[in-house]
Formats: structure tokens, C-alpha cells, sequence
């Protein structure tokens, strides 16, 4: 079976990741570490990758890069070509060192950016192995820390974006921190992970939504569930705790509401739950049940009950397109 055709197009900007073979190590030392940003230096010197950040942990990387030519397929093949035989031959080895061909995200959306960039951050933090990412000694967050860093860390795109969203007029650790950091990265990061564990797409039009307001964001849902057919996973815009903890919120002050769908009584805060998490979070029906403590089927039935009513219900309607206007703001922070 042939490999899916990458896009790698001149300016696209691209999540780059590989991990090493039967879950060994692909950076033993810190000089093996050095030795492959190294090699991303000279891919970037030689103009076929603009790296913005990076992370690089003991068993894989992680690499937020635009591309200048559309040869970023060029740069990776090199870069992963030469380290890996370098790490051979240090180590008197053979074989492949990558567990298969790296992993390419193509990234369209600011929203996905900003998330991705803290997600990158987050990973040593995650791992346990420093507490603030500007410690770790391989990620990039260190060098945003400071006013400059080295000639091939490409951040023309990272100090505009940081000092329009902070609101700061020069680029500096606070205007990075306020971005891209801070209570809400973790979360963030979340839903980055929600979005490459089920294979999804950053949607173009994530930027408009996250500015969009309730009624703008019901004329989505509607075309959104319009598409799940209870089989298929959307990609998410936000993660899943958030959605959860907005219905939370919002049931606290009507808990017992209910619809009455042909006739039948159903408790109107389980039905967006399924929809909402189904439809806005990208979750399976099976992983519906297992958080709602259904079964797939249920969860289903509940699926399609969710989308039928919100075409003919206006109330429900509104209130679903609330509660995600709300589950988006606890995600990637409120509207700016």
C-alpha cells in the first residue's frame, strides 16, 4: 500500500514528529541532541526548512517548521538520514533507528499554532523531566526566553503573533509566556493531542470560530452535524474536559431539564453531552460510553436524537451553541 501524498507546498507550515524504533531512545546524550539541531540548522541555512520550535525528548521530536520551497520532504529524509547513521556509528550499530517515514501535520490555522507551540512546550513537563519548559535544555521554549536566539530559529511569525495577542508592543518572556503558556497550555494541549490521536485536520476556519459568536457558531454546528453520521470522527475544536465542565456548569442552574422528543421524556443535558462531545471534541461513540457510562449503542441513539433536535428545537439549538461558545473560551482562552 502506497503512502499518503504529503503537502508540501511552498509557505505551508508543518507539525514534523518520529519516534524511535521499538520504543528505544533516539537521544541518548546531550551531544546527540546537539548533533540533530545541528542538522536542523543546516537544513534551515540551506533554505529547506524554517523551524519556529522544537522539543527534542529521549524517545522522540517534536518540530513546528514552515516550508520556504516545499522541500521540507528533502530536509527530513537528510536530517533523519544523516543523525541516524551518525548515532550507528557512534554506537557500532546497525538498522534503522525510526520506528517508519516521519509524521507530517500540515498546520493552516493560527488557533492550531498557538496551541501547538505549547504543546511542544509542554511535552518535558509532561514527561517529568523539568517543571517549567524554559529549563529543558532541548526545546525551544528556553530560547524564546531570552531577546535573540540563534540565526536558524525562524521567529518573525512567533514575536508578531505573541506581541498582537498579549497585547505587548515589544516581544519579550512575558509576551511569549501570555501567549503560549500560562494555566490554559496544558488544556491546549489536550486537544492537540485529541486532534493527532484521531488523525483529524487543523480546519482552516478554526480562527474564524474562535472569534465567532453563539449565533455564528450555531450556523456551524448545524453544518458540523450535518456531517457526523455516528460512525465517523470530526475533527475537534476543542477537548473533551471542556465541554464537559461547560454542560457542568451550565446544569447546575437547571438540572432537571428536559426535552420531549416524539413524545418522550429525555433529560436534555445527557443529549448535548453526546452530541457536543461527539460533534465539538471528536470523540467515538464508544469513547462517549466510556465517559457517559453508556453503551456505544445507547450513545448512538442519543447521537442522532441530538442532531435532529437541533434543527427543530430552537431553544436546545441555542443552548448547544452556548455551551460550545463557552467549552471554546475554556480551551483556547477567551476571544481577543
Amino acid at each position: 500500500m502506497g503512502h499518503p501524498k504529503r503537502h508540501d507546498e511552498p509557505g505551508a507550515w508543518h507539525h514534523l514528529m518520529n519516534r524511535g524504533i521499538g520504543h528505544r531512545t533516539m537521544f541518548d546524550t546531550d551531544q546527540d541532541a546537539r548533533g540533530f539541531l545541528a542538522l536542523v540548522a543546516r537544513a534551515a541555512h540551506e533554505g529547506l526548512l524554517c523551524p519556529v520550535a522544537f522539543c527534542l525528548l529521549p524517545t522522540h521530536f517534536h518540530l513546528l517548521a514552515w516550508s520556504p520551497e516545499g522541500r521540507i520532504a528533502k530536509a527530513m529524509q537528510h536530517l533523519e538520514g544523516v543523525y541516524g547513521r551518525g548515532f550507528n556509528r557512534l554506537r557500532g550499530r546497525d538498522g534503522g533507528l525510526v520506528r517508519a517515514r516521519y509524521r507530517s501535520k500540515l498546520v493552516q490555522s493560527d488557533t492550531y499554532r498557538r496551541a501547538l507551540v505549547g504543546y511542544i512546550d509542554q511535552n518535558p513537563v509532561d514527561a517529568k523531566l523539568v517543571v517549567d519548559p524554559r529549563d529543558y535544555p532541548h526545546g525551544s521554549a528556553r530560547l524564546y526566553a531570552r531577546a535573540s536566539g540563534p540565526a536558524w530559529l525562524s521567529r518573525d511569525w512567533l514575536e508578531k503573533f505573541a506581541c498582537q495577542y498579549s497585547g505587548l508592543p515589544v516581544f519579550c518572556a512575558e509576551a511569549y509566556d501570555r501567549t503560549f503558556g500560562g494555566s490554559g497550555r496544558a488544556t491546549r494541549s489536550q486537544w492537540i493531542r485529541s486532534v493527532l490521536d484521531g488523525g483529524g485536520a487543523d480546519d482552516a476556519s478554526l480562527d474564524a470560530l474562535i472569534l465567532a459568536t453563539p449565533e455564528h457558531v450555531r450556523g456551524w454546528m448545524d453544518a458540523r452535524a450535518m456531517l457526523a453520521d455516528g460512525a465517523r470522527r470530526t475533527t475537534p475544536v476543542t477537548d473533551a474536559e471542556s465541554v464537559t465542565a461547560a454542560i457542568a456548569e451550565a446544569s447546575a442552574a437547571e438540572p432537571d431539564w428536559a426535552i420531549r422528543p416524539r413524545g418522550r421524556r429525555r433529560p436534555a443535558w445527557t443529549i448535548l453531552a453526546v452530541g457536543l462531545l461527539q460533534d465539538v471534541a471528536g470523540l467515538t461513540l464508544r469513547q462517549i460510553g466510556v465517559r457517559l457510562s453508556m453503551s456505544a449503542s445507547v450513545a448512538s441513539d442519543l447521537s442522532a436524537e441530538h442532531r435532529r433536535i437541533l434543527r427543530e428545537d430552537d431553544a436546545y439549538a441555542s443552548a448547544a451553541a452556548s455551551l460550545v461558545r463557552s467549552a471554546i473560551d475554556r480551551c483556547h482562552g477567551p476571544r481577543r
